[in-house]
């Protein structure tokens, strides 16, 4: 194993290690700090974000590359929601705002009643796109929304090509064939590079993320602190080298 593969491989144990206990104190957090009733949804994404990228590593770790990558994908787009809004004023109320409308649609049974609700809120007909993103309109040039526009506005449209050239393939099974192949591990190589590296930044991210929504002194006491530390160490000496981070 190369200098880099190895240092990479560290990296995701300690996204791993660090990650699996994080959803407990996010909860702890929004309890302790008697966070609004309406704000669990926004804390929920965070402690799922971390989930994501645990499970993203052991999956990893197990060599299940295919279903790593489609947990990879989703996670690209939990990392960009939580950046998103802790860095953007206005864009915590707008997310919640759209969740408490797609909890009123689902709960309605009757398609005649779906309908009617969907003219009155002017819901288009591909409503789960809506409900997904349409929070982030307001924050567009355009007023356009949609996956890209979200990964956009996180600064994380670098990540866009890898979704359509390999982890939206992998999640449709048209790549499987390489995981099971010996014969394409260099294959297998690349794109697990790739991949990886694409989770160690989004655990950067997220991280620096949820650093900004509770401060200091309460990220200090968290369990992932001396981990972020070393995780930073290793990351910002590999980026470099792989020309992610330009060195100053």
């Amino acid at each position: 194993m190369d200098a880099t593969l190895e240092q990479i491989s560290q990296m995701l144990s300690l996204i791993m290690d660090s990650s699996h206990p994080m959803p407990d104190y996010v909860f702890h957090y929004y309890v302790d700090f008697k966070k609004k009733p309406e704000e669990k949804i926004f804390y929920n994404l965070i402690a799922d974000s971390f989930l994501t990228l645990f499970s993203y590593c052991k999956l990893m770790f197990e060599n299940a590359w295919s279903q790593a990558f489609t947990v990879l994908r989703m996670g690209l787009e939990q990392v960009a929601a939580v950046f998103l809004l802790t860095h953007t004023p206005g864009a915590l109320e707008k997310y919640i705002d759209l969740y408490k409308l797609k909890v009123q649609f689902i709960n309605i049974e009757s398609e005649d009643d779906k309908k009617a609700f969907r003219k009155e809120h002017n819901i288009p007909n591909k409503y789960n796109d809506y409900f997904d993103y349409y929070w982030v309109s307001d924050f567009t040039d355009d007023g356009k929304y949609g996956r890209n526009q979200l990964i956009k506005l996180a600064r994380l449209e670098e990540f866009l090509t890898d979704i359509e050239q390999s982890l939206n393939a992998f999640s449709h099974g048209s790549m499987s064939v390489f995981q099971m192949s010996g014969d394409n591990w260099k294959v297998m190589k690349r794109y697990g590079r790739r991949a990886s590296l694409t989770c160690c930044k989004l655990y950067d991210f997220l991280c620096c993320s949820y650093h900004n929504l509770i401060g200091d002194e309460e990220f200090r006491k968290l369990p992932l602190d001396n981990s972020f530390r070393l995780f930073k160490t290793i990351y910002h000496d590999v980026f470099v080298r792989e020309g992610w981070i330009k060195h100053d």
